[in-house]
């Protein structure tokens, strides 16, 4: 017949306890270095950030605008030429208001790299079998 006998699972339980605990510092850990991140690499003064934690589950989310957060408004009337500083030419179709927009990714392969090496380098680092 088959039997199996466990002698030691007191130390594999606290071993799972401590996993638990590592899990639960990693939740909070998380949303904290998406914030570093923000500051240091994407160099923003504000960072923008929502954080969600139904159940176990943490999920932290950043929103990243291609332009301005906020568009300023436009400016109404003309103003006096002596307040003109030299003429600037734009590409055909881009009208004197809005800038056209640019080809270059909201968020740069640059930018995502680092994000994946900092959330790589913390879960090692929270995370080791005791």
């Amino acid at each position: 017949m088959f039997s199996v006998v466990l002698d030691d699972v007191i130390n594999l339980v606290t071993k799972f306890d401590t996993l638990a605990k590592q899990v639960s510092n990693l939740h909070q850990a998380v949303p904290q270095e998406l914030t570093t991140w923000q500051r240091e690499d994407m160099r923003r003064k504000y960072p923008n950030m929502t954080v969600a934690a139904p159940g176990n589950q943490t999920a932290a989310i950043t929103l990243i605008w291609p332009r301005a957060r906020f568009e300023r408004p436009q400016q109404s009337g003309k103003q006096p030429n002596t307040a003109r500083g030299p003429k600037t030419y734009r590409p055909k179709g881009a009208g004197p208001g809005r800038q056209p927009a640019s080809n270059r990714p909201i968020l740069r392969e640059v930018l995502k790299d680092q994000l994946d090496q900092r959330m790589l380098t913390l879960t090692q680092e929270a995370m080791q079998w005791p």
